[in-house]
């Protein structure tokens, strides 16, 4: 049982990383909050500006055209997915071994290539459909649609296998 203690462990290493840091991002969002509606300042809301700067997945958000009329775009963009982002950010770049998706370099590399993959085509596929949303039938966001796509079939083995099979699971030759 060991080996079982030192994976839980592993595993609470990037679960605590990551929540402090979504607290931390919670805490900021909530004063940046607080100071926006006590401010007598009709330009304090431009402060969110910088939060599309730590939160930058969530950039695609405001290109969709409707969405302002539905939820409040901060709101959703930076108090809730902003710290869901940070809190799996640890997981995205830590070691396997600390409970994040990088494996040890004795290992091998073709999974950090999945990870990468699929992360970069979600945020090109987010980016696409917030241009095309935004400026009607954008060619820019047509084709970065078309890009993300491809990463994330990639990234998922969906039509391109780029991790190698185990020879265990390799068929009778």
């Amino acid at each position: 049982m060991p080996v079982l203690s030192a994976i839980d462990n592993a595993h609470k290493k990037a679960h605590k990383i990551g929540l402090i840091l979504s607290v931390a991002h919670i805490v900021l969002f909530l004063v940046t909050l607080a100071y926006i509606k006590s401010s007598n300042d009709p330009q304090a809301s431009l402060i969110w500006v910088y939060f599309t700067f730590i939160d930058f997945p969530t950039i695609p958000l405001y290109f969709i055209p409707n969405l302002g009329s539905i939820v409040h775009i901060p709101y959703l963009a930076h108090g809730l997915l902003g710290a869901l982002w940070w809190y799996s950010l640890p997981r995205l770049f830590m070691k396997k071994d600390y409970g994040g998706v990088w494996k040890n370099k004795r290992e091998s590399k073709p999974e950090k290539l999945h990870t990468i993959y699929t992360v970069l085509g979600t945020i090109l596929v987010l980016s696409g459909l917030g241009l095309n949303k935004s400026f009607g039938s954008s060619y820019l966001g047509m084709l970065l649609f078309a890009f993300g796509m491809f990463f994330v079939m990639k990234g998922t083995g969906i039509f391109f296998k780029i991790i190698p099979p185990k020879p265990w699971e390799k068929g009778p030759d």
